[in-house]
C-alpha cells in the first residue's frame, strides 16, 4: 500500500497532546506482550519515553520528505543494531505502536487510518533494517511486513538471519540493558513509529 502522510499526520495530532500517556502506554504493551525486550532498556524510562517520541514524531512529520526521513532513518537503524536490536524486534514495536496510536486517535479510528500507519511503519522499519543489515555485511532481504488494514500481527517478520554466506555475521538480541544517546531511541522506537519506533 502506498503511504498517506495526511492521515498519519492527522490522527498522530490527536496522540501529541497525551505524548506522556501514550509513551507509558506503549511501552507497557510492548513489554506485557514482549517480556523478554525488557532487559534491553534503562531501568528508569523516562528519559527513553521522551526520545521515543521525539523520535517518532521527527518520522511523521518528515512522511512528506522522503529523501530526509530515509537518511534519519538509516541512521537509526544502524544505531539500534549497535544495541542489539534484530529484524524480529520491529514486528513487536510495529504491534505495539498501532496498538497505541489506535487507542489514543479512537475517535478517528478506522480501516483507512490503520492501514496508512501499517504502510507508514513498513517503510520505516524497512528502511532501519536494510541500513542495519547492510552496515553489518548482511544483505537485507524480505521486509517487516506484509500490509495488513485489520492488524500488524498478521505481518510477517524477516529474518534476522542472512544465510550461511561467509564472513556474515548474525547479531542476536542483547542482554545488556540500552544505553541510547541523546536524540536517538533504543530497540524499537518508532516506530517510531520508531527507544526506537525508537519505532523509534
Amino acid at each position: 500500500m502506498s503511504l498517506n502522510p495526511r492521515l498519519v499526520k492527522e490522527s498522530f495530532s490527536l496522540v501529541e497532546p497525551v505524548a506522556a500517556k501514550a509513551t507509558a502506554y506503549f511501552y507497557g504493551r510492548l513489554f506485557a506482550e514482549n517480556p523478554h525486550l525488557r532487559s534491553m532498556f534503562p531501568p528508569a524510562m523516562n528519559v527513553q519515553r521522551d526520545r521515543l517520541f521525539s523520535a517518532l514524531t521527527r518520522i511523521v512529520w518528515s512522511l512528506d520528505s522522503p529523501d530526509g526521513m530515509a537518511a534519519y532513518l538509516g541512521q537509526l537503524g544502524r544505531d539500534h543494531r549497535k544495541y542489539g536490536v534484530v529484524a524480529e524486534h520491529y514486528t513487536a514495536v510495529g504491534n505495539a505502536l498501532l496498538a497505541t496510536i489506535r487507542r489514543f486517535a479512537a475517535d478517528v479510528w478506522n480501516d483507512e487510518i490503520e492501514a496508512a500507519w501499517v504502510a507508514a511503519y513498513s517503510a520505516a522499519a524497512n528502511l532501519m533494517i536494510g541500513s542495519a543489515e547492510s552496515d553489518s555485511g548482511c544483505p537485507p532481504r524480505g521486509g517487516w511486513p506484509r500490509s495488513s488494514t485489520t492488524s500488524c500481527a498478521t505481518a510477517t517478520s524477516r529474518s534476522s538471519r542472512c544465510g550461511r554466506r561467509s564472513g556474515c555475521r548474525t547479531r542476536r538480541a542483547s542482554t545488556s540493558p540500552c544505553r541510547p544517546r541523546a536524540g536517538r531511541a533504543c530497540g524499537g522506537r518508532s516506530p517510531s513509529p520508531t527507544r526506537r519506533a525508537r519505532t523509534t
